[in-house]
Parts: structure tokens; sequence; C-alpha cells
């Protein structure tokens, strides 16, 4: 965040997520909800770090689960 902010102002963070397993999988087109809980749970705390950095940017969290 501090090499972004010298380059110039930071308006949007966006972090992307994935859970474990391969999605759409060969085998299954759904997703588990164990997998798409940790995806989440994984945006979640990537959210929580940045805020904890005090990141007064808008933070987005894109999950691929």
């Amino acid at each position: 965040m501090q090499d972004a902010s010298r380059q110039g102002a930071i308006e949007e963070v966006a972090a992307v997520v994935w859970a474990d397993r391969e999605y759409p999988s060969v085998h299954t087109e759904v997703l588990s909800g164990e997998q798409v809980d940790l995806a989440k749970k994984r945006g979640e705390e990537i959210e929580r770090y940045l805020q904890k950095l005090k990141v007064s940017s808008d933070i987005k969290i894109i999950s691929m689960a």
C-alpha cells in the first residue's frame, strides 16, 4: 500500500479470493459450501487486515468461489 500510494491516490483496493478446489470442476458443477465459506473467510480476513492498516480507500472483495 505504501509503494502504491507513492504513485498517487488509491481510490479502490480490490482483492480476489479463491477456494482450494477448482470451480467449475470437471467432476461437479457445484462448489461445496465448505469451499465457498473458505473463500468468504479469506476475503473477510484480507478486509480486516486492510482496515487494520487504516486503508482509507474503498475495499472490494471479489470471491471466485
